[in-house]
């Protein structure tokens, strides 16, 4: 009613006369109130990219997901990783990087739940996975940023009307001042929203259906995991690139691989704290 003026003239039906295929409405003068009695009409504008980078506050996400339980499991899964490479220990000169008995080689062949949380099974000793975790969490800095994308990934969604959230979590860090870790996981998450429905707008006089509204939202949703993991000796001139090594010990070298590395990454970051 907001946007009614003098100039609005309304009118209710009073009665309604059938000719064959001519309908005859007899109206009579009234107020707004008696034509939107009971009534309540709305809608709702789709939310754009810019309203969403507006409203979601990145940096308090980034904070949450910094101290989130499932980073602090993915603070262990590279560890165990780290410790289980080939190229980390020539590096390492044969100086094991922690003593502890679960390993990432344990953890991708064994069907054990329990191997799958190395909190319960590291020891806060020296040289443990719990401490090297510790290590690389000093030098974890993690990043959020809204903004809009294109996916033709589905064939029943405009490419173009797609927003993305992407979480960038880079460790770098030096571990047992011998080795040095620039590492990056990059989380993107995909997000399309459409409306589909019909109504119908007739007139219960009319022997035909009422007003009827049928809506649906359709949400489409894809998550991208990309992964880079460079080490190198404390004094050396330039990192070794491992990622191809870390991504063949998670089971997975293929982006959304539900089986791998995107599942994985994905349950981690979905654990208390990191929704």
């Amino acid at each position: 009613t907001k946007n009614f003026t003098e100039n609005c003239l309304f009118v209710k039906i009073t009665d309604t006369i059938k000719d064959r295929n001519i309908y005859y409405i007899q109206t009579a003068d009234c107020e707004a109130e008696d034509v939107y009695d009971n009534v309540d009409v709305y809608f709702v504008e789709p939310a754009k990219n810019k309203f969403l980078e507006e409203q979601i506050d990145t940096e308090a996400i980034a904070e949450e997901v910094k101290n989130s339980e499932g980073v602090q499991q993915l603070n262990l899964v590279l560890a165990a990783l780290l410790a289980e490479d080939e190229t980390v220990n020539e590096i390492m000169e044969g100086e094991p990087l922690v003593t502890d008995t679960v390993t990432a080689t344990a953890y991708a062949a064994s069907d054990d739940d329990r191997l799958k949380d190395f909190s319960d099974y590291s020891r806060p000793k020296e040289d443990t996975l719990k401490s090297i975790a510790a290590s690389l969490a000093i030098g974890l800095s993690v990043s959020v940023k809204v903004g809009e994308a294109e996916n033709d990934n589905f064939t029943t969604v405009n490419p173009d009307y797609w927003s993305v959230i992407t979480f960038e979590l880079n460790y770098k860090t030096t571990i047992k001042k011998k080795l040095k870790v620039d590492a990056t996981f990059t989380v993107s998450e995909y997000l399309n929203v459409s409306f589909q429905g019909y109504n119908s707008f007739e007139f219960k006089w009319f022997e035909l259906p009422e007003l009827e509204f049928n809506y649906a939202a359709n949400i489409y949703t894809q998550t991208d995991i990309e992964l880079k993991v460079l080490v190198c000796s404390v004094g050396a001139n330039s990192y070794r690139n491992i990622t191809s090594e870390v991504a063949k010990m998670l089971g997975s070298d293929e982006k959304n691989d539900t089986a791998g590395l995107v599942k994985d990454v994905k349950d981690m970051l979905n654990k208390k704290g990191g929704e």
